[in-house]
């Protein structure tokens, strides 16, 4: 029979803590509607309250003090039992509850000082690593040796720092590895936002690093899927007119003063280098298109293409916005269409947007493709993925041969089953 850990009730209290606050929100909204229908109108300019009042007001009274005091009690109650037992190991299924609860209500965790929130920190080999005596864990594994190249690794949205590790494989164990790191593992609340996050890790690490006995000469971050603290997006790129672009001269700027000004203050002379993620090949990448035909309609002008989802599915999938040139008539007048595409399901790419005029044969253009077109494209309705050609220094280089029916065979086996 297994014994009940400090870590166990710790969540059992936070558990009980959010649901006896979110009974409390029902019970506003009910006190909320009732107050509605029992309410005459009142003088012109004198704001009506939100509660109830008479015998009504003092019951619902009663109900949200009921359960804020039996929140009290149930929390007050538990907190010195929880300090009296042992510590306990963690287990896969209560990260992953915890996790999961934090990436989804991580601020509302630390606002209201629910034991539920998970304060960011660096594990190795299963163990949390004090930032202000690391040298501790790394001994007892014999990691000292290669202390002095860190890999980071940061789980995504929901997730922990388990994640790294499927099927028995450790990615972060063998590519620091194979590569001459030593892995640390971060754990931290996804549901904070990037900037917190960030304030916090950067305070982290400096603690970390102004506590090594061997000199870090080289860290390295690499953040997994989606997440409060996975800059996959630092760089921003546009993708409409008007959208938000990162600057990235000033961010340049503003980034080497401030790590020059660590570097003085570490007493070493180190070097910081960036995977700009899809940032590059994002805006590298353009998608080109041939028009079949103009339909005038009552509503709109639609501008039918060769292609269709199968080619370009970001915005069917999930309505993003890249934006049409026509590189045929780029100083054309412009008019309003819907561009869409060949196949029968919902097949637009823009509605109404507006575009140099068009006319049937011309080429369009769709910016910032590169980080997604060939990526999420498929052979739906037995369609060919289209070719790919470099543009370098004035000339064109095919990369990428047009796909045919053969490819679309090749991987097909004919068996006889007479």
């Amino acid at each position: 029979m297994s014994t009940l850990n400090r870590s166990q009730l710790s969540d059992i209290r936070g558990a009980a803590r959010m649901a006896l606050e979110g009974t409390e929100v029902p019970a506003e909204g009910v006190e909320k509607v009732h107050r509605t229908i029992q309410m005459r109108a009142g003088p012109l300019g004198v704001a009506d309250a939100d509660r109830t009042r008479g015998i009504t007001g003092f019951v619902y009274r009663c109900v949200r003090g009921g359960i804020r005091l039996a929140g009290r009690a149930i929390d007050a109650s538990l907190a010195p039992v929880i300090a009296s037992l042992p510590e306990g190991e963690s287990s896969p299924l209560r990260d992953a509850y915890r996790s999961a609860a934090n990436g989804v209500y991580g601020d509302y965790l630390v606002r209201t000082g629910n034991p539920l929130a998970i304060d960011m920190g660096l594990r190795y080999r299963g163990q949390t690593v004090d930032p202000r005596d690391p040298m501790s864990v790394l001994e007892q594994h014999g990691g000292v040796g290669s202390a002095g190249k860190l890999l980071v690794l940061v789980h995504g949205s929901c997730m922990n720092d388990r994640h790294w590790n499927r099927d028995g494989h450790d990615h972060g164990a063998a590519l620091a590895g194979d590569l001459g790191y030593l892995p640390l593992y971060l754990r931290y609340n996804s549901g904070l936002n990037i900037a917190r996050n960030g304030r916090l890790l950067a305070e982290l690490l400096e603690t970390l690093i102004g506590n090594c006995t061997t000199p870090v000469e080289e860290i390295a971050i690499i953040g997994h899927s989606m997440g409060g603290l996975t800059v996959r997006e630092y760089i921003h790129s546009p993708y409409y007119d008007g959208d938000i672009e990162t600057n990235v001269e000033e961010f340049g700027e503003q980034l080497t003063r401030r790590f020059n000004q660590f570097c003085e203050e570490y007493g070493r002379s180190l070097t910081l280098a960036f995977e700009p993620g899809k940032f590059l090949v994002s805006e590298a990448g353009y998608f080109l298109v041939k028009v079949n035909a103009i339909k005038q309609t009552t509503s709109t002008v639609f501008a039918q293409i060769d292609s269709g989802f199968n080619h370009f599915i970001r915005p069917m999938l999930y309505g993003s916005q890249h934006q049409i040139l026509n590189i045929s008539n780029p100083n054309g007048k412009e008019r309003f269409y819907s561009v869409v595409g060949y196949i029968c399901e919902t097949d637009t790419f823009a509605n109404n947007r507006r575009i140099s005029e068009i006319n049937p044969g011309d080429i369009l253009a769709f910016r910032n493709a590169g980080a997604y077109c060939f990526n999420m494209s498929s052979n739906y309705n037995s369609r060919f993925r289209p070719a790919e050609v470099l543009w370098h220094i004035g000339s064109s280089h095919l990369i990428r041969k047009r796909e045919s029916f053969d490819d679309l065979m090749r991987n097909q086996i004919a068996i006889d089953l007479v």
